[in-house]
């Protein structure tokens, strides 16, 4: 059927009773347009091609009008008249759309997200990642992002009251846009050159032996699993990310270490944590969830979340334990700390006690670095137990003081 089509006549067709109507139109030759009997209408596009008849679909309507179905097949029979079919064409355009769309900054996030940050679990890289990079960039391709780019995302951020923010997120762009030149993504790194848009101060806030106290006394205020989960970051040294990402499989029991896997350490290298008794206790306390594989979780199936909510009833739980008994309570202040500070604080107290620098950097987890790196095997295990126990002592001894009249001293050890 041919017929004039009229924006008002196409929406105004009836569906057949069954099968489907094609009406030509006779403004544009070939431009075709079909209603089936379950009101689907669409506009193709018929044309001869090498003696062949052949049809080539535009699309549905309303989402093509009339005009621009019009113009479509009038750019088809153009390319017919220079020899070229119009699929063929279209095929390689939806070829290089489609490669484009694997190529942007969305697509390519989020395989950097599950190769390398999710595999090191180190959330801080996807967080930026979701929040900050993605929303800006997500539909350019990766290759198209420059350095003045960076400059006005980091700058931008930096503007919006959030400096360490910034210089955070331009250390995740540097791993990012690092990764993609080593798999040949892009040629080039556009934060080469782009320097941190904020000197930051190192911090050095550890927690008081008063302080430490009210944090024992408030992990057992708040019970589980953030209670356990925080005592075991002081007692044991380690990053937040690694203690509540602990797996069963992880822990032996026997032996009372933990051994977090290559794969999933900052360094990318194993690293076994001995494990004082005090620690050993707190782990062996846990329940295990049928199915999940995790030592601390809040739903049975992801590892523990809610974070902020757990550091504020920390916070006020270790106030009321420095107000308790203090004559003007009012006056007694708990100086902001964040939880990485238990890392600092633990590592200084190592300190404190006598242990030697290597040993205690050796408890963190940090690579020892020039010739005594190389070749010097040992692993050190012995010695790291040892400053492990000493530190959980000590914990112990701040948290529940000896009886009055004795006095608490501290000796010190070359181990």
């Amino acid at each position: 059927m041919r017929r004039l089509l009229t924006d008002k006549g196409i929406a105004a067709m009836r569906a057949p009773a069954a099968g489907r109507l094609e009406v030509f139109d006779t403004v544009r030759t070939g431009l075709c347009f079909r209603v089936t009997a379950n009101k689907a209408r669409s506009w193709s596009h018929v044309y001869r091609f090498n003696g062949e008849l052949r049809r080539d679909t535009i699309g549905g309507y309303p989402k093509f009008g009339l005009a621009e179905a019009r113009a479509l097949a009038r750019d088809a029979q153009e390319a017919v008249g220079r020899g070229d079919d119009p699929r063929t064409l279209k095929a390689a355009v939806e070829a290089t759309e489609a490669q484009m769309a694997a190529d942007t900054v969305t697509a390519i996030g989020e395989r950097f997200i599950a190769k390398h940050a999710a595999q090191r679990r180190w959330g801080e890289l996807e967080r930026v990642m979701r929040r900050d990079v993605m929303p800006a960039w997500g539909s350019r391709p990766v290759a198209d992002i420059g350095r003045r780019d960076v400059i006005d995302l980091v700058d931008g951020i930096v503007g919006r009251g959030s400096p360490i923010q910034a210089n955070r997120t331009l250390v995740v762009l540097k791993i990012f846009f690092g990764w993609c030149v080593d798999r040949d993504i892009i040629a080039a790194d556009p934060t080469a050159r782009v320097k941190k848009p904020t000197k930051e101060a190192p911090r050095e806030r550890i927690l008081t032996a008063p302080e430490i106290a009210a944090f024992w006394h408030a992990c057992d205020a708040i019970g589980e699993p953030f209670g356990p989960l925080f005592k075991l970051l002081l007692l044991t040294a380690q990053r937040k990310s690694e203690i509540a990402h602990l797996e069963w499989p992880e822990i032996d029991a026997d032996s009372k270490r933990i051994e977090i896997a290559g794969a999933k350490y900052k360094t990318g290298r194993p690293h076994a944590v001995p494990l004082s008794e005090a620690a050993a206790a707190i782990l062996a306390k846990q329940s295990k969830i049928d199915g999940c594989s995790y030592v601390f979780s809040t739903t049975g199936k992801t590892p523990v979340s809610g974070f902020s909510k757990a550091k504020g009833e920390m916070d006020a739980a270790m106030l009321a334990h420095l107000r308790k008994g203090a004559p003007e309570t009012d006056k007694v202040m708990l100086p902001g700390w964040r939880i990485h500070d238990l890392r600092r604080t633990a590592r200084s107290g190592l300190s404190q006690l006598g242990i030697r620098p290597d040993i205690g950097e050796r408890v963190l987890g940090h690579v020892i670095g020039g010739v005594a790196g190389v070749y010097d095997r040992h692993t050190y295990e012995p010695e790291m137990r040892h400053a492990l126990d000493r530190w959980a002592a000590h914990l112990q001894d701040i948290a529940n003081p000896p009886t009055k009249g004795k006095v608490l001293r501290m000796r010190r050890t070359g181990r």
